[in-house]
């Protein structure tokens, strides 16, 4: 897996990614951050989206287990009608946003939906993301409908 980290994990990212958010779109708006969080998906994760455009879905798969069980998110990733969905319980990074005494950022979860688009673009797959409550949500992947 080529997005693998290893060493310490720095959950304070994630309150640093919150209050970047909170700036670009407070001057740039809400567009100009999700090209951004898309252009990430896209340029950033190639090699997931290489996959992907291949029929493959075993890297994105592995990135979501492998950030979720390093961060220790509660989550579980299930085959549900021909979908492949992420049910996260508990989001580690917004978990911890909250934990360094910041407000979560209204466009924070967006990276997620976004990201995921960028991810997708150009392969026979999508995910829908939903988010579920203050903690969780789901991001399904299927094929594109024809």
């Amino acid at each position: 897996m080529r997005y693998k980290e290893t060493g310490q994990v720095h959950l304070d990212f994630h309150g640093a990614v919150n209050t970047t958010v909170e700036y670009i779109a407070g001057k740039y708006g809400a567009d100009a951050l999700h090209e951004i969080f898309f252009a990430t998906g896209r340029d950033v994760y190639k090699d997931i989206r290489e996959h992907l455009q291949k029929g493959d879905t075993s890297e994105l798969l592995n990135y979501w287990k492998y950030f979720f069980d390093r961060e220790k998110g509660d989550y579980e990733i299930k085959e549900e009608n021909g979908k492949i969905v992420l049910h996260v319980r508990k989001c580690p990074a917004v978990e911890h946003v909250k934990k360094l005494g910041l407000k979560v950022s209204p466009e924070f979860c967006s990276q997620t939906t976004y990201v995921n688009k960028g991810i997708t673009d150009g392969t026979p797959y999508e995910i829908e993301t939903v988010k579920t409550g203050e903690y969780s949500c789901t991001q399904a992947l299927r094929r594109r409908k024809s």
